[in-house]
């Protein structure tokens, strides 16, 4: 089975995995099946712009099984502002997939999205696994209003599996061993680990030149993604409260990252160094996410930030000096890597059904379908027809995000993956799935802020000298007081007390 790293890739340019197979002892006779239905389906959670009719082997099954194909609306590369259009066009589709509380308070409050609980015996699924029981109570208690009803449902709720493990240095491991398997002890490390490498492997066995690190422009929608993600290995994630501060896992504090002693600073230093050192891509601030896992899938990046990112490398490759090849862990002798805890609620996003469609009852079912545990696990391994890195991008296809905790590697412990888990770690606070939605006045300052860090973050890389990296920090900082972080952290240290405490209620799935 692949691993979740290998096909979290997809997720960044497809959608979500669909559940298609019946109840165990059920017999389908697609003789008797219900009158064909096309269903219209928004999946904004998708960086990529897909439309069209779904096909493949999942595809296919579904519509065996039920009657129902699926057409996508276009989603504008995940842009919120085409979720909007069609809100304010009045052309939602039948189904609709968003990635946010920001956006889940949108809908709600425009009064679009329909009470699932009207259809309870088409979402039996749904209701009557327990493992979705905590994550359905959360959110009718807390968004459902006064009735307490319940409009959309959440995704990968309960153990995150291999997810957990998502931050995991890796290095080639043929380039490392020739180099003499240089001790890592500290982060810099790793440039002079690189360093020896590139002298053992400058070119790969087509010829193609080598690189220490490399990063990507189109992967920084809400923050600086690859450096934002070393804080992971410190214990520390950035993004699952916002993209603008980080939890601290050992010590169940937040903090900023615009602040003298972040963290953030040492991160960016690490990519600045490495490009003093003609250790990093040069293509780095034009390049795709898509190029760079090209990249990745020929050997041409010698570290991955990520155990998922480095590809099919080592076996596929034609040349025989490489297909012994592979990625290995790699984890210095001071970090503490952060593990993803177990979501009792759900990741922010969610799939609701449009009110006003005609067809609410078969776009339940479709849901039901998506959410059954046991159909998880084997559309886990479906074939879609598909490259894994997206290439035939205007094909809508699914797969998965990790929806229940269904076992084999799906959201349970995956065999694979679990040999990986090397060094300390330390697991996050189940208060980062908490967090209320951002208020609209926040949620511009902290646009404007977000815009301003990724510009100055990439200056900060590519600066000339040391002077100049900390003249563009203290730059940063300024301009960070001035666009209204202070407000920003008064907000943000308020309510995550608040999910403290919420923790207490709801942080066990199973409660």
């Amino acid at each position: 089975m692949r691993s979740f790293y290998q096909k979290a890739a997809v997720v960044l340019s497809v959608a979500a995995l669909l559940t298609g197979c019946a109840k165990e002892g059920e017999v389908q006779d697609t003789e008797k099946k219900q009158e064909d239905t096309v269903l219209t389906i928004l999946v904004q959670q998708s960086g990529t712009n897909m439309s069209g009719t779904w096909e493949g082997e999942s595809a296919d099954r579904l519509y065996e099984e039920t009657g129902i194909r699926l057409e996508f609306y276009s989603n504008g590369n995940g842009d919120e502002k085409r979720l909007k259009q069609y809100l304010a066009a009045g052309t939602l589709p039948d189904i609709i997939g968003f990635r946010d509380m920001e956006q889940a308070e949108l809908l709600t409050g425009a009064g679009v999205l329909a009470d699932l609980d009207e259809w309870e015996e088409e979402l039996s699924d749904v209701f009557e696994t327990s493992g979705y029981e905590t994550a359905l109570r959360y959110y009718r208690e807390n968004f459902g209003g006064e009735e307490e009803d319940l409009y959309f449902l959440p995704t990968s709720v309960g153990k995150q599996g291999a997810e957990k493990d998502y931050w995991m240095p890796m290095v080639q491991w043929n380039a490392y061993e020739k180099a003499g398997c240089p001790q890592v002890e500290h982060l810099e490390d790793y440039l002079d680990a690189a360093e020896q490498m590139l002298e053992k492997k400058a070119m790969t066995a087509m010829g193609e030149p080598v690189y220490g690190f490399s990063l990507c422009s189109d992967w920084t929608d809400k923050k600086m993604q690859q450096p934002s993600s070393l804080y992971g290995y410190y214990g520390m994630d950035v993004g699952s409260l916002s993209p603008l501060f980080a939890v601290d896992a050992k010590t169940g504090t937040i903090q900023g990252i615009l602040e003298e002693d972040s963290f953030y600073k040492q991160a960016l230093h690490f990519y600045f160094e490495a490009n003093q050192r003609e250790l990093l891509d040069p293509d780095s601030r034009t390049q795709t996410f898509e190029k760079l896992q090209e990249k990745y899938q020929k050997g041409q990046i010698l570290f991955s930030g990520y155990a998922w990112q480095t590809g099919e490398y080592g076996r596929t490759e034609t040349k025989e000096e490489e297909q012994s090849d592979g990625y290995i862990p790699l984890v210095a002798g001071d970090m503490t890597l952060y593990q993803r805890p177990e979501n009792p609620v759900g990741e922010n996003w969610f799939f609701a059904v449009n009110k006003n469609s005609e067809k609410q009852e078969k776009a339940c079912e479709f849901l039901n379908w998506f959410y059954t545990p046991e159909n998880i696990v084997k559309l886990y391994e479906e074939k879609e027809g598909m490259d894994p890195y997206g290439k035939e991008e205007e094909k809508p296809v699914f797969q998965w995000l990790g929806l229940t905790q269904a076992e084999a590697g799906f959201s349970g412990e995956d065999p694979a993956q679990k040999k990986q888990s090397q060094g300390k770690t330390v697991e996050g606070c189940r208060a980062v799935y908490l967090m209320d939605a951002l208020p609209a006045k926040l949620q511009t300052i902290e646009s404007h802020l977000q815009e301003m860090v990724q510009e100055l973050s990439w200056n900060m890389i590519y600066a000339e000298t040391e002077e100049e990296f900390e003249q563009l920090w203290a730059e940063m900082l300024q301009r960070g007081e001035a666009l209204g972080m202070e407000q920003l952290n008064a907000y943000y240290q308020k309510e995550w007390k608040q999910a403290l405490e919420k923790e207490k209620v709801y942080g066990n799935s199973q409660k």
